[in-house]
């Protein structure tokens, strides 16, 4: 929904730490990515990257194993019934790799991007914080070079190449390291 809604970076700031706060518990990992990250004057929209946590729930069968359960999946939905998320009005989204979420007050879109297997962090991290040009200059940079982004991972012919961090990402992209706040 674009409602024109922007927030201040220090406002932006304290708001996505309220949210991965609350959402930390059901992670391995979370962070803040999108403009934030990239400190912008004024943000639009949130953006958080997770990997989800799980655990199990017993089975309703008496010999069954214990049931896998998101624990991302039930925390949000746990905030959700607490009114602080809601779905979002126009285009709701509730994947396993993606959830555009609401935030009703200030009335701001939250995007939850989630890294499960075989998605590795860094290249999502790199992706998600943007901005949109940058990202795919860089999944373009990898073609040339034999490469290319599936899947949140790089691949070169049909083996992955591994990706420990965003300054992996660039590098095989031709590129040297980039603060996010100078991605442009």
């Amino acid at each position: 929904m674009s409602t024109g809604t922007r927030l201040t970076l220090s406002q932006a700031d304290a708001l996505a730490a309220k949210i991965v706060a609350e959402l930390a518990p059901a992670c391995e990992r979370i962070e803040i990515a999108g403009s934030v990250r990239r400190r912008k004057p004024t943000v639009g929209d949130l953006e958080i990257l997770a990997i989800p946590r799980w655990g199990t729930r017993p089975s309703l069968d008496l010999f069954a194993p214990p049931e896998p359960v998101d624990l991302l999946d039930a925390r949000v939905a746990e905030l959700v019934h607490q009114g602080m998320l809601a779905p979002h009005p126009e285009c709701p989204a509730n994947g396993a790799r993606y959830k555009r979420l609401w935030l009703p007050d200030p009335g701001l879109q939250l995007d939850l991007f989630l890294v499960r297997p075989p998605a590795e962090w860094a290249v999502l991290w790199l992706i998600r914080t943007g901005p949109a040009d940058f990202s795919r200059d860089v999944v373009t940079r990898l073609l040339p070079r034999g490469m290319h982004c599936t899947d949140g991972r790089i691949w070169r012919m049909n083996e992955t190449v591994p990706c420990p961090d965003e300054r992996a990402v660039l590098a095989l992209a031709g590129l040297p390291w980039i603060e996010p706040e100078e991605r442009k």
